[in-house]
């Protein structure tokens, strides 16, 4: 008998989804990868496709952000283990400071800093009553986290 846990890892892999959850590792982390330094002036606010939208504090940065996009890139996807992320897209934005607590990436099972999971859009599920209970999941893990 196969444990619930399997059957939900299929079924995300079935989908299609289990890139764009990887993707989602990035707000763990982020701040590991591109120094305090970075995470203080820049912070991931979405992932469309494979396109990372990233807010900065302000001009100056955003222009030297620009200069290590691939380098960012490269040591995200590294990190991650897989490409989920083609390029990154720096805007003028507003910076939120994170409290640093430690806590396991439910990707990798690392130690990571704790961060909010983003809501993960759905639109590939035709399933109403799967959508609902993967969005649960994602809701609770929020929950856990604040």
């Amino acid at each position: 008998m196969r444990s619930t846990g399997e059957i939900l890892n299929d079924t995300i892999r079935k989908l299609g989804l289990d890139s764009k959850i990887k993707s989602h590792h990035i707000w763990y982390i982020w701040d590991k990868v591109v120094g305090h330094h970075i995470a203080n002036v820049a912070q991931p606010e979405d992932v469309k496709g494979k396109t990372l939208f990233v807010n900065v504090r302000d001009n100056i940065w955003l222009r030297q952000l620009k200069f290590l996009e691939s380098m960012i890139t490269d040591k995200l996807n590294n990190t991650i283990g897989e490409t989920v992320i083609n390029k990154i897209y720096f805007k003028l934005g507003e910076i939120k400071q994170s409290t640093v607590t430690s806590q396991q990436s439910p990707v990798s099972g690392q130690r990571t800093e704790d961060c909010r999971l983003p809501d993960i859009d759905l639109p590939s599920i035709k399933d109403a009553d799967l959508k609902k209970t993967i969005q649960r999941i994602i809701s609770k893990a929020n929950t856990k986290r604040t």
